[in-house]
């Protein structure tokens, strides 16, 4: 006789299967876990995917989709506290005040971190759910206490958290930069203007000189600034943050300008090749200079400033500044020398040019041409 063994269903009791918040990184010894001892009586767990659809003319059922993997999961709990004394855990009021107490918790001690000059990072809210078998770092994005008159002896709630990470070990923030290998980034200079010369050499058969000529003119611009950064970055100077910005904005132009001679002249497919390719070398070098050589934001000490207005001199807590009737930001924040110079004609058509969409509403040629002529005379190194 055949005989089938079918397991019997997991236990799903709160006892076996308990729903929790704990609080990691906390340094008060009162404030650990909480446990759901009535588990809620609704949770919803939303899992988005990054994905925008997009409808064609093609057919009732036709259409193509931007995928951007998956997005981050929101969570909703609602429930009571229950009514009666349970265990060591108080009554459903007592439960309820120790729930917020360790939503609360979460923030005041990231604010006791900050005043601290500590990581507020290092304290997490973890959500764990062993019936539904997934633990996650969450920050509580809303907490509803409800009373109701159909149920007047219990304290309900209602939780919007969003997940951080699925990963409780480590930290969800962003971590610190890592330190660019200043070598690599010299070669990727060097190797991307090596690249721009060889190309733009390469379409000189198919391309009028009085076109190619300021183009060329532009990439050798490109190579005397790039090789300005290099010269500060192999001194072990910082790269001063006006010839950063103008190299991105040469970089961006650059890219636009070889787009744009592309859409706008007849040109044979293997010579618009070859000014894809300058495009996108144009495109590293603005990466590099984006990612690698990155400006670290700080914040200037201005505390000399207080009492150089009116009202805060007169407040009775500080004296007149010595800023008082002068250019007070001028004078405290002077201009750093550069390497490199830019004139107002200049800057505005690096701006044009940058702004320029070489798809949807390209340059006129000689409107390019302009531009480019401007930026090569007004740029000096």
């Amino acid at each position: 006789m055949l005989t089938i063994q079918t397991q019997p269903p997991k236990s799903q009791k709160a006892g076996d299967r308990p729903i929790s918040f704990i609080l990691a990184g906390y340094h008060r010894s009162e404030i650990q876990e909480y446990k759901f001892v009535i588990r809620p009586e609704e949770l919803t767990r939303v899992d988005p995917s990054r994905v925008t659809v997009h409808q064609t003319l093609g057919g009732e059922s036709l259409g193509w989709a931007d995928s951007f993997g998956k997005g981050l999961p929101t969570i909703n709990i609602s429930g009571n506290t229950g009514w009666r004394v349970k265990h060591d855990s108080g009554d459903g009021l007592d439960r309820m005040i120790k729930l917020k107490a360790q939503i609360d918790a979460w923030h005041e001690i990231r604010q006791q971190r900050i005043n601290a000059g500590s990581n507020p990072d290092e304290t997490k809210l973890i959500f764990v759910d062993t019936l539904d078998q997934f633990a996650v770092h969450v920050v509580p994005i809303q907490f509803v206490l409800r009373r109701s008159k159909s149920r007047p002896l219990l304290a309900q709630f209602n939780i919007s958290m969003a997940v951080i990470s699925p990963d409780i070990d480590s930290s969800p923030f962003l971590p610190a930069p890592v330190k660019p290998n200043m070598p690599s980034v010299i070669d990727g200079f060097l190797g991307a203007i090596g690249r721009i010369t060889k190309f733009l050499n390469d379409t000189a058969k198919w391309i009028d000189k009085n076109i190619l000529g300021p183009v060329k003119a532009f990439a050798e611009m490109t190579r005397k600034i790039m090789n300005a950064v290099i010269g500060m970055i192999r001194s072990g100077v910082n790269v001063v943050a006006r010839v950063i910005l103008t190299a991105r904005e040469i970089a961006q132009a650059g890219m636009n300008i070889a787009r744009s001679i592309s859409a706008i002249l007849d040109l044979p497919s293997l010579a618009k090749q070859q000014l894809s390719k300058v495009a996108t070398e144009y495109s590293s070098i603005f990466c590099l200079t984006r990612n690698a050589l990155g400006i670290t934001p700080y914040y200037d000490d201005y505390s000399s400033v207080y009492g150089a207005s009116n009202c805060s001199s007169t407040a009775g807590g500080r004296p007149p500044s010595i800023y008082a009737n002068t250019n007070t930001f001028a004078a405290i924040t002077p201009e750093t020398d550069s390497t490199v110079t830019v004139s107002s004609a200049a800057q505005s058509s690096l701006a044009a040019l940058t702004r320029t969409d070489p798809v949807l509403s390209p340059m006129s040629q000689s409107e390019l041409l302009a531009h480019t002529n401007n930026v090569v005379a007004g740029v000096a190194i």
